[in-house]
């Protein structure tokens, strides 16, 4: 057989899949997922939309409007392109995504990921958004570009954690209130990258020394000293990516300190409200992996995360009795929440 037919059948059977193409890197499961240079398309994006709005008919599909589609696949050391798969959570049409993925296969063509002056193999994760009954490929990659677009005007959302927490006393109140274990919610509008939050918290504490006050009034040892926490605060999105979002914060709020849950205490009149301003901030870690089979909860703009916040409360103004009462509060707390675009 001549080489010129050996060539023709070597091509023909990397072109329909029979010889497939494999990762470079065979010695270990990890793969990156960002690189110091991340792979580069051959062609635009829009001309791989072209194809795909040319070669697919979505009248012939069932997909509602304003639809995403992830596509995960793998580029390897050498710049091929294979494993594709669809990585939505929900199921979509099997002749569309047949489609989606055998033009995709074809037309995509990519330069290799470099790490330490190395060729490495990569994940890597498209978005194909269908509107007006056309397609439009956004990139949805951690190359430095933030996994939402904040660019459009009317960009809402609203989300929000429960949460569990810790708060550190210093100055005077550490030498009479025990540190509180907190008990609360967090509310957040989002308008483009801007972020309103509202928190509700509640803290449970303890008296650790008792307090003698001038109307002969005691605040005793080994009582209740519960928390009551109320502020709003704003926030700007400083990184969002697919894995993870960083918001600082800063706010004002109050501390009605109790040590009764329900009802008056004997004790309301010496019992401080505390105004403070806050300086903190939170992350979102929103791309959970199930074990170990690379699948994540989140594809779309909507996620649940884990959500990590910490901060210091500084508070405003002289307080009465601040012998009892003055001192910052640090907090860390840790909760479930997720985010919801409108």
């Amino acid at each position: 057989m001549s080489k010129p037919y050996i060539t023709a059948i070597i091509v023909f059977l990397i072109n329909h899949g029979i010889i497939a193409q494999t990762r470079c890197d065979t010695t270990s499961e990890a793969i990156f997922f960002i690189t110091e240079i991340m792979p580069e398309p051959v062609i635009s994006m829009s001309q791989v939309s072209s194809v795909l709005n040319t070669s697919i008919d979505l009248n012939e599909c069932q997909v509602p409007s304003n639809f995403s589609i992830y596509v995960k696949f793998i580029i390897n050391c050498k710049g091929q392109d294979f494993n594709y798969q669809i990585a939505n959570p929900k199921k979509i049409d099997k002749e569309l995504e047949r489609q989606l993925i055998s033009t995709l296969k074809k037309t995509m063509q990519w330069t290799p990921a470099m790490h330490r002056g190395k060729k490495v193999d990569i994940s890597k994760t498209i978005k194909v958004l269908i509107q007006d009954n056309k397609f439009h490929i956004v990139e949805n990659s951690l190359n430095g570009k933030s996994h939402n677009d904040y660019s459009h005007k009317n960009y809402r959302a609203i989300g929000g954690n429960i949460f569990l927490g810790y708060g550190f006393l210093d100055g005077n109140i550490s030498k009479y209130i025990t540190n509180p274990i907190f008990l609360g919610l967090n509310i957040d509008i989002h308008r483009q990258r801007m972020v309103i939050q509202i928190d509700d918290y509640i803290g449970f504490g303890r008296v650790k020394n008792t307090m003698d006050f001038p109307d002969n009034s005691e605040w005793s040892k080994n009582k209740a000293a519960l928390h009551f926490m109320l502020g709003g605060n704003l926030g700007y999105t400083l990184i969002n990516y697919k894995s993870f979002k960083f918001v600082p914060i800063g706010g004002v709020g109050f501390d009605l300190l109790s040590s009764k849950f329900m009802g008056s205490s004997e004790n309301k009149k010496n019992e401080p409200f505390i105004p403070y301003y806050k300086l903190g901030g939170y992350f979102d870690i929103k791309s959970l992996k199930l074990f170990r089979n690379d699948q994540s909860f989140n594809y779309g703009d909507n996620y649940t995360c884990i959500r990590l916040s910490f901060g210091v409360n500084f508070p405003l103004g002289e307080l009465k009795y601040g012998e009892f009462y003055n001192g910052n509060m640090f907090y860390f707390t840790i909760g479930m929440g997720g985010l919801s675009i409108l």
